[in-house]
């Protein structure tokens, strides 16, 4: 019987990733033989950071196979092998090196994926950047931010950027890709309304009412190009005569002007007098001398005159009083008039 000699190699077969993959298998096959039979096979590396021997699996005949992800660097492996009364055995050194790979980034905006977006003040905006590696940072007009970013931005123009600063299997993306957010202001809106509908009469009281939607300033209330905002939702009585009104709000850093008109007309009331004669409406009779209070009263401001058989006999301010001694017999006729 001849000598019973260690385990022997032979036929490396090696397929090596030559860029780092997550997906990817890097794999390792040899052959050992032994005059008997091959007890235990270990491949060893240093690709975890350190040298480590891992058991390595039979796969076919005398071929032994480890398959592994590989990261990015340079490493070397080798196996040992031993037989049924231990006796080892050891192959070849090989060396290889596994590259970083590109770090792919990517920008979320809103969910719209590497687009440029656009949205109303108020509108919430999410801006997520995302990096192969894992490792994304995420800028706003040149100045990091959260990743993600949620909130809401004041009208304007936002440029976002992402990149990356990659890691042991990932190159540095420093320059990224950049996308903008553009932030529209809202649109005011003013309201302009009435209690009562137009036209009305001398006499009556209106309210107008002036309200806008934006929050930064204060509505403003005109009637022909004077400012009265003081009367807003206030009842006035106004003179005879068509007024336009104006309810405005003038724009503001996140806002939009706005602007409403509406025109009211007041007409003139009819005028109407009337006359008393000692208190009563009607005509007077009496038998003997006696004062006469003469009263002339008009339904507005203004001067009234008081006539007894076509002579005036008072004229002023209404009401208008004028006391007159009848001693003759007679028929007087008296008139109240504006």
């Amino acid at each position: 019987t001849g000598p019973d000699n260690p385990p022997y190699w032979s036929n490396n077969q090696t397929s090596i990733v030559s860029t780092y993959s997550p997906t990817t298998y890097s794999l390792f096959n040899i052959t050992w033989e032994d005059d008997n039979a091959v007890n235990t096979v270990f491949f060893e590396s240093n690709y975890s950071g350190s040298v480590t021997n891992y058991t390595i699996s039979n796969i076919i005949g005398s071929v032994y196979n480890y398959s592994v992800i590989l990261p990015a660097g340079s490493w070397y492996w080798r196996s040992h092998a031993n037989d049924s009364i231990d006796q080892w055995n050891s192959s070849d050194v090989w060396y290889f090196t596994v590259s970083q790979a590109n770090d792919a980034v990517d920008l979320y905006l809103n969910n719209n994926l590497n687009q440029n977006i656009s949205v109303v003040y108020n509108a919430t905006v999410n801006a997520t950047g995302v990096a192969t590696s894992g490792t994304a940072t995420l800028f706003r007009d040149g100045v990091s931010v959260s990743n993600p970013e949620i909130g809401v931005l004041a009208a304007g123009v936002y440029a976002y950027k992402v990149n990356s600063t990659g890691n042991q299997n990932y190159t540095a993306n420093a320059t990224g890709l950049t996308y903008y957010v553009t932030v529209n202001k809202s649109i005011s809106a003013c309201s302009l309304t009435f209690d009562k509908s137009s036209p009305q009469t001398y006499g009556a009281a209106i309210n107008a009412y002036c309200t806008c939607n934006n929050p930064e300033a204060n509505a403003t209330l005109y009637r022909d190009g004077v400012n009265v905002t003081n009367e807003n939702n206030q009842s006035v009585i106004l003179g005879a005569a068509g007024y336009s009104y104006v309810c405005n709000v003038s724009e503001t850093p996140n806002y939009t002007s706005s602007t409403n008109n509406s025109n009211f007309t007041i007409t003139p009331a009819l005028t109407d007098t009337t006359l008393y004669i000692n208190g009563s409406i009607d005509d007077f009779k009496q038998n003997i001398t006696f004062d006469a209070n003469i009263t002339c009263v008009l339904n507005m401001s203004g001067n009234v005159n008081i006539t007894q058989d076509r002579i005036g006999i008072a004229y002023g301010a209404s009401p208008l009083q004028n006391i007159s001694t009848y001693s003759a017999v007679g028929n007087y006729s008296i008139n109240c008039s504006y």
